[in-house]
């Protein structure tokens, strides 16, 4: 089975340059390695470091877009002219020109190759290429569109449509609207490299992270991490941090507002002002994904206070694989992926900054007890969202019976 995942190309898999989507792409990849019942081939932004880790994938294909550098110029330029005529100055990267252009290249790579399934990774605007008659025909009932957020509102279902995979079942609520009954949509919850997040740290290791940070040892630790944007509530978290009762705890922010990207967006200078006021606030900066568990060992309590309707809350996931205490907001997907018995969900509201501020006080005053949960919320996280799991049931949506290495003749996967 020849199966094309097509993506947004704004950045490249394998994931060497973060991203939610990015990562579960790379999940998928891991395992189709392995799984002699599909042929998979990947659609991705070039980038020298993903080349190389692509590498580690022998039996998955990997098809290269190259991005202008003059292209991606004119593209931030049209974005910094429409933050000034909009007057918002945290307006996300437009790539309208990138758009276009990957768009081309992927319609001419599909109609040159053949496939048996085509999986649209949260890219809308290629969706519409099935519009057209001839992409359509050829790949009429093959091609699903997965959903990470409710841009599939931009999505005209075509022939070529078979159905739609949504990441949690709040979002299936939010764009069924969009589809009526005529395509059928499926819930398959993300998968997460577990094992990745549960990261034991010996106490000189806790020690050395945390100076790099000046943070000194024994502090309690407040984490952040995700990308540095005001959706996702590091301007109440900071509010919170100056609310404390603790005044020995430091504040770690993990992420930048675009991956390993070199940008740094209004809202990031606003955050980098009020870090360099205090001393017991710290940023990393970009952290890749694969170092993310030492951070979350690190730390004594995870605080991700989204103040904007998350689909289902990857991070969330992450944190409580972890075996962290968790904070996080009761919006949108994210009391689907955390539960309340084992983490505090806090309703997003004008005392938001308090709520916050008491939450931490409370799990940094009964760490034992907090501990306790963390760990239950770990083993349930563990259960549910494991990339195992996760492969299983894409590829069951999308009518695939897989075969872990081995073939119907029981011969094993080779080398392409």
């Amino acid at each position: 089975m020849k199966i094309a995942i097509l993506n947004s190309y704004l950045f490249p898999i394998p994931a060497v340059r973060g991203g939610a989507v990015e990562t579960l792409i790379e999940s998928i990849v891991k395992a189709a390695n392995e799984d002699a019942a599909v042929e998979v081939t990947i659609f991705s932004l070039a980038d020298d470091l993903a080349i190389a880790a692509s590498q580690d994938y022998p039996n998955v294909r990997f098809q290269w877009l190259k991005r202008p550098p003059l292209l991606d110029l004119i593209d931030r330029g049209i974005t910094s002219f429409l933050r000034l005529i909009k007057g918002d100055k945290d307006l996300w990267q437009k790539n309208y020109l990138w758009q276009i252009m990957s768009a081309r290249k992927t319609r001419q790579l599909l109609l040159e190759q053949d496939y048996d399934i085509i999986c649209i990774q949260n890219a809308p605007y290629l969706c519409s290429l099935f519009e057209e008659r001839e992409l359509g025909e050829k790949y009429r009932g093959k091609v699903y569109f997965h959903t990470h957020n409710s841009q599939a509102r931009k999505v005209n279902p075509s022939i070529a449509l078979a159905g739609v995979i949504s990441i949690s079942h709040y979002l299936e609520e939010n764009i069924r609207a969009c589809f009526g009954e005529t395509v059928p949509i499926q819930v398959v919850h993300n998968g997460v490299a577990t094992e990745q997040f549960d990261v034991a740290l010996s106490a000189e290791e806790k020690e050395e992270l945390a100076s790099r940070y000046q943070i000194p040892a024994n502090a309690p630790i407040i984490l952040f991490v995700g990308r540095m944007m005001p959706k996702k509530g590091v301007w109440e978290l900071l509010q919170a941090f100056q609310k404390l009762e603790n005044t020995a705890a430091h504040l770690l922010l993990v992420g930048a507002s675009s991956f390993g990207m070199a940008t740094v967006t209004p809202f990031e200078k606003e955050v980098a002002a009020v870090v360099a006021s205090n001393s017991r606030i710290h940023t990393t900066g970009f952290v890749a994904n694969e170092e993310l568990g030492k951070y979350y060992a690190l730390a004594d309590v995870v605080v991700l206070p989204s103040i904007w309707e998350e689909p289902l809350g990857l991070t969330m996931i992450e944190a409580q694989l972890s075996g962290t205490p968790l904070i996080t907001t009761n919006q949108g997907g994210i009391p689907e992926s955390t539960n309340p018995a084992y983490s505090i969900l806090i309703e997003v509201s004008q005392d938001l900054s308090a709520d916050l501020a008491r939450a931490i006080d409370e799990v940094l005053d009964h760490p034992t007890v907090w501990k306790e949960k963390a760990l239950q919320a770990q083993a349930e996280a563990e259960s549910r969202f494991n990339e195992k799991r996760f492969y299983h049931n894409i590829m069951k949506t999308l009518g695939i019976a897989t075969v872990r290495g081995t073939v119907a003749t029981g011969h094993p996967k080779t080398r392409k």
